[in-house]
């Protein structure tokens, strides 16, 4: 994953029309680099809500796939290592809503889970399925990417 100077820093793009009916409606897209800290969690949630935030059925049911899939990058992958790094992305467009994750891949590092209650893990990607109407993961140059795309 190229480690850029984004922290806290928000990119929006755009441009692709999508049709939705006979009115075309652009597709708009943000993204921001957090820090593989538990702390950016939370703020990664804030993030969707307040970019959804005129559709709260939406933006809650994104934010719960945001909370999943950051909490699963910072505790599988080397993101989550000292110095670590993820970049979230979410892509709006006529009746779909993309949300992404890229972190930095396998850690050589011991895992994260504690020995106690083992039971309070293991049924984030279960949520997403039942969220999403599409999701998955691939590996990349620069990382492994997950992805969860609501219909709406």
């Amino acid at each position: 994953m190229p480690r850029r100077p984004l922290v806290g820093r928000a990119r929006r793009g755009g441009g692709q029309e999508q049709a939705d009916g006979d009115t075309p409606t652009p597709a708009q897209s943000w993204s921001v680099d957090v820090p593989g800290l538990a702390e950016a969690v939370p703020v990664v949630r804030r993030w969707v809500r307040l970019l959804l935030a005129n559709d709260p059925e939406l933006a809650g049911t994104v934010e719960l796939i945001a909370g999943e899939y950051t909490t699963n990058a910072l505790w599988h992958s080397a993101s989550g290592d000292v110095g670590g790094r993820i970049r979230v992305g979410l892509l709006c467009e006529a009746g779909r809503t993309t949300f992404t994750v890229l972190d930095a891949g396998a850690s050589a590092g011991p895992g994260r889970w504690g020995p106690d209650h083992p039971e309070d893990h293991g049924r984030g990607l279960a949520i997403v399925a039942a969220c999403a109407a599409e999701h998955g993961h691939r590996d990349t140059p620069d990382g492994r990417l997950a992805w969860a795309v609501v219909d709406h």
